[in-house]
């Protein structure tokens, strides 16, 4: 098959030496043969290919190199694997909305834990649980307990000099 090429010029050479009417060149006739020559031109070489055998010749001969197959055929796109498709930007996005609610609805949780351990705590010391009797005996015993405590600190001081 390499050799075509030189084959295909030796004959054009051969016929054109021997006839005194003008072959087309090797590129008409490859024009030709992928149908990419304009209408009048095309219509030359038809005209020339009827009279001449050689050149008919050196045309089917270079039609065997160039079959091509009546469909080509199209490659799809392998499918991707399904974890690859949790890479793609919409579920990146997804993910991250998903992380951030997590996260706002621990912190919004968090402080509210916090306060409900010392609101328990709280609501049985408030003074709006306790009676008013009760509420005022234990500001008389705190008050007690600083002026107590006030008087042993002033003992204190006053015996270490």
């Amino acid at each position: 098959m390499p050799e075509l090429p030189n084959l295909l010029r030796q004959r054009l050479a051969a016929t054109e030496t021997g006839e005194t009417q003008a072959h087309p060149d090797a590129d008409t006739l490859t024009a030709y043969m992928e149908q990419s020559l304009p209408a009048a031109e095309s219509k030359t070489v038809i005209a020339h290919l009827s009279v001449c055998e050689p050149c008919r010749e050196v045309v089917a001969l270079s039609q065997a190199l160039m079959v091509q197959p009546d469909t080509q055929t199209v490659l799809a796109p392998a499918p991707a694997a399904r974890w690859r498709r949790l890479f793609k930007p919409v579920f990146g996005a997804a993910a991250a909305v998903a992380a951030m609610a997590v996260i706002a609805v621990m912190m919004l949780q968090l402080p509210q834990k916090n306060l409900s351990h010392s609101g328990t705590t709280a609501t049985t010391n408030s003074p709006a649980s306790q009676p008013a009797q009760e509420r005022q005996q234990k500001r008389q015993r705190r008050t007690k307990l600083r002026l107590s405590n006030r008087n042993q600190l002033r003992r204190h001081s006053k015996q270490t000099p």
